[in-house]
């Protein structure tokens, strides 16, 4: 890996830093024009992204450009879709490896790039529908998985419920929490339930556990526990038993879990529980912008475009929170899913080859859908002394053709006030009423919630995450401080008396796992 030179250290930095002792004002009264507003938009077949409203100017987006080709951008993003071994920190990792989400939707499209790897998602693809047709008895799916096993495919199945197939039920089964499990397992009609345990390596703690607790559910049923239970892991693994699964599909060991979406992670619940069409149609989504994002000029280009104004923003400008706010209801898992993809994969401190870095990372994200989030935290957005950046998600037609088109002008409506607002302010002699407005933000517009549109969006923000992390000099595809916690609670399972009989005395529980922890 030949590109590993902190953002610091850039010609283009220097050029940054100058630019933020002034950048653009939001709240002049001459800022925002038909001219900005009209050229200030990324725009692609599936969705647009508009900037004005960022503390952006033509000087400004001449340094993107600069630093884009400075730090050979391009060649990174191709060195990871063709599969080099980018995974990892140089010196540090023992065994580096590719990162191949993309290939799992068909991208890079050269057949003769990573065919071994190609030949297994697509056998896996054929096996998944395959085994959909052979088993319609199967009316609920229950996944059992966490972190990236749960979060990307459970958003995107709420962001597609509009087109779930009748009579099918897809529940996630994540959390330890027993409540969680017997709150999940309500209802469900053990003879007609497929399960499918998810975990790559298979000894996720929190996994094997509830796995556990559903096969005893399923004996209790008299069931016949393998002839409900499919595994999804990587070959080898503890899960890839044929004495335990009626079957188990593959995922490559160089899909993440939180890039898992489009792998059979996500495919075979979602083909369960929304057809093959709307699959397909999420598939050719993601594919089409993984090529547009290829794109080396930063005004076509929507995730370096969208990487680059986050790394301003927090960087250079120190505003170091970003909300995500869709205006639909059916985002609110997406934001979820969203907080895991970009802290997990760029929460970093060290650079690429294990040098602490001089310079903000990732800023914090968060969020929910509009217009409850105008009604809980925006206060904070309009007056509060910590500045948040936004990213607003709008659509021009509701979801459901049956759905109220005035209900969705007022959802649209309050969309536009709020980026309107946070930018130009409003100026009052009673200080209790004034905002100062030049909060920036930026829009995401697409057309309708539909499967090829959830692609695009998934697909935008995966690389937004890796682009961010190709200026910023991290990893963005390990996630050590996830596997430190994993494993001190794997190490503390075996060495406590059922936690001194359930937490008590506190104190001695405490003292028990820093003694673990710290090997003493």
């Amino acid at each position: 890996m030949s590109h590993t030179r902190d953002l610091d250290q850039t010609q283009s930095h220097k050029t940054l830093l100058e630019l933020a002792r002034n950048p653009f004002a939001l709240n002049k009264a001459d800022s925002l024009t038909k001219q900005r507003l009209s050229s200030l938009i990324c725009q692609t077949d599936l969705l647009a992204l508009h900037y004005a409203f960022e503390h952006v100017n033509e000087p400004l987006l001449q340094a993107f450009q600069e630093l884009t080709d400075e730090l050979k951008l391009d060649e990174q993003y191709q060195a990871m879709s063709h599969g080099e071994a980018i995974n990892q920190v140089q010196g540090w990792t023992d065994d580096p490896v590719a990162v191949l989400h993309q290939l799992t939707r068909g991208f890079p499209e050269d057949q003769s790039v990573l065919k071994k790897e190609r030949a297994l998602i697509e056998g896996e693809k054929r096996r998944m529908k395959q085994f959909l047709a052979d088993h319609p008895q199967f009316t609920t799916m229950i996944q059992i998985g966490i972190g990236g096993s749960e979060l990307g495919p459970k958003a995107m199945f709420r962001a597609l419920s509009a087109y779930k197939q009748p009579n099918r039920d897809l529940r996630f089964l994540s959390n330890v929490d027993p409540d969680h499990a017997i709150d999940v397992l309500q209802g469900i009609d053990w003879r007609h339930t497929l399960v499918a345990v998810v975990s790559k390596s298979g000894s996720t703690l929190e996994t094997k556990t509830n796995e556990a607790w559903v096969r005893a559910q399923l004996e209790t049923a008299g069931c016949n526990t393998r002839e409900h239970i499919v595994s999804i892991t990587t070959p080898a693994s503890l899960l890839d038993d044929n004495n335990k699964y009626l079957t188990s599909f593959y995922m490559l060991p160089s899909v993440g879990g939180r890039f898992s979406s489009s792998s059979a992670v996500g495919e075979l619940a979602l083909r369960f529980a929304l057809g093959n069409d709307v699959v397909d149609d999420f598939m050719a989504g993601a594919k089409a912008m993984d090529i547009q994002c290829r794109l080396t000029d930063v005004r076509r280009n929507p995730a370096l475009l969208a990487a680059l104004l986050n790394i301003w923003n927090h960087v250079y400008l120190g505003i170091n929170n970003l909300a995500i706010l869709p205006y639909t209801q059916a985002l609110d898992d997406f934001v979820l899913h969203l907080q895991q993809c970009v802290m997990e994969s760029n929460g970093k401190s060290i650079n690429r080859v294990g040098k602490k870095l001089g310079y903000s990372t990732s800023a914090i994200l968060w969020g929910s859908p509009g217009t409850n989030s105008q009604h809980s935290y925006f206060q904070q957005l309009h007056q509060g002394t910590t500045r948040t950046s936004t990213c607003f998600v709008g659509f021009k037609n509701p979801q459901n053709e049956r759905a109220s088109n005035a209900a969705h002008v007022a959802l649209n409506n309050n969309l536009i006030a709020q980026m309107v607002a946070l930018a130009c302010g409003r100026k009052s002699d009673n200080p209790n009423h004034n905002f100062d407005g030049n909060r920036p933000s930026r829009l995401i517009m697409a057309d309708r919630l539909d499967g090829r549109t959830v692609g695009a969006l998934l697909s935008l923000f995966e690389n937004q995450i890796a682009y961010e992390g190709f200026i910023l000099n991290l990893n963005s595809f390990d996630q050590e401080g996830v596997q430190l916690g994993k494993k001190l609670a794997q190490a503390l399972e075996p060495n406590q008396d059922a936690l001194r009989a359930q937490l008590g005395p506190l104190q001695d529980v405490l003292l028990d796992a820093k003694h673990v922890f710290l090997g003493d």
